[in-house]
């Protein structure tokens, strides 16, 4: 429970994994519709009221229905908004549902409103983190113990009917809390079995899961899928002169260092005891230079010496993102870059080899 409470919240990332999968316009256009909804009812409670509501009240009913409909159009015609900018739509709708409720004189009526509020849970879970959605529910708890109270006063002191509201309120406010902690559960669990736990790096399994991905973002202009195999010298050496403590170190240190030489949105994966395999996206031309850019990055002169053999391929944006069965173009791909890996460790290794692009 605790690591849940402290994992950052990765707004970015999760708004990419729907991108990657091309589902941000229908998310941005159910939101939007959502929101125009809640609006909408808003305004015909106010049209069909047959109770004398105070002018204040009508204010800011339509004040809020008029911000909804405003929100709806960003979220249809707008981009994707910031972490920030998310931040402040949910609290703005949190604090236009509850007064809009709390003005109302009908309370019954105010106790539907506040269900607006479950819209804004199934938005946290998925696109935030559980200090927001606690605090959402809570809020929601405020307000809906608020509601009971005026509801009590209304029916002559029900207090049964009281705890009733407040109960369904407190119920319906923190079931969002444990649906989003059980989707971390399973999130963490999901991210174990695609990651080493030694250097953080993807394994074989995540390697083949997020290589399509990638492809996808960079089919654009002259450029290559560069693929790398890297296999540690003497490797054993290490484990037998410093100890296996030292050589998950060399692991580490080498994992490090892969990732400071590609890019950003390269693919970094540990599949072997001392092989890596490396998938970036490069400008075509540039698949030699990259391979002698790896093995300058891990060439260590300390007293834990360590080179590497590297073998490298690739293959056409265009062409990899094109094809049917991407995780087995990858397979084949590896398959060249193993075999030039090789080669360069039968020349006494640490040497980068190229094997010309399929």
């Amino acid at each position: 429970m605790s690591q849940w409470w402290t994992t950052p919240v990765d707004y970015d990332g999760q708004v990419e994994y729907f991108a990657e999968r091309s589902l941000t316009g229908l998310i941005q256009l159910l939101i939007g519709a959502a929101a125009a909804a809640v609006g909408g009812v808003v305004v015909m409670g106010q049209l069909s009221d047959t109770a004398a509501q105070p002018l204040y009240a009508r204010v800011v009913a339509l004040a809020f229905a008029a911000c909804t409909f405003a929100g709806a159009l960003a979220w249809w015609l707008a981009p994707w908004p910031s972490r920030r900018m998310s931040r402040v739509c949910i609290v703005c709708f949190d604090v236009g549902v509850v007064a809009v409720s709390l003005v109302n004189i009908r309370a019954l009526s105010g106790i539907f409103a506040l269900s607006a509020l479950i819209l804004v849970s199934f938005y946290i879970v998925f696109f935030d983190g559980p200090k927001i959605i606690v605090l959402h529910g809570l809020w929601s708890v405020l307000a809906m113990v608020a509601l009971a109270i005026t509801i009590g006063a209304q029916v002559h002191g029900d207090l049964f009917l009281v705890l009733a509201r407040a109960i369904a309120g407190t119920t319906l406010a923190f079931a969002p809390a444990a649906a989003q902690f059980a989707i971390w559960v399973l999130r963490t669990d999901a991210n174990e079995a695609t990651t080493d736990p030694l250097t953080g790096l993807l394994n074989r399994r995540g390697l083949s899961i997020h290589v399509d991905g990638l492809v996808r973002r960079a089919v654009k202009g002259e450029r290559t899928v560069l693929v790398a195999v890297i296999d540690l010298d003497r490797f054993k050496g290490v484990n037998d002169a410093f100890g296996h403590a030292a050589g998950d170190e060399v692991l580490v240190r080498t994992a490090r260092r892969l990732e400071s030489v590609v890019t950003s949105s390269a693919l970094v994966a540990r599949v072997g005891g001392e092989e890596f395999v490396v998938v970036d996206i490069v400008r075509s031309g540039d698949g030699a230079s990259m391979g002698e850019k790896l093995r300058a990055a891990l060439a260590d002169h300390t007293d834990r010496a360590v080179t590497a053999s590297i073998g490298v391929t690739g293959i056409s944006a265009a062409t990899f993102a094109g094809g049917d069965d991407p995780v087995g173009l990858l397979g084949h791909l590896i398959a060249r870059a193993d075999s030039a890996m090789f080669a360069a460790k039968r020349d006494g290794g640490d040497k980068s080899v190229y094997v010309a692009q399929v």
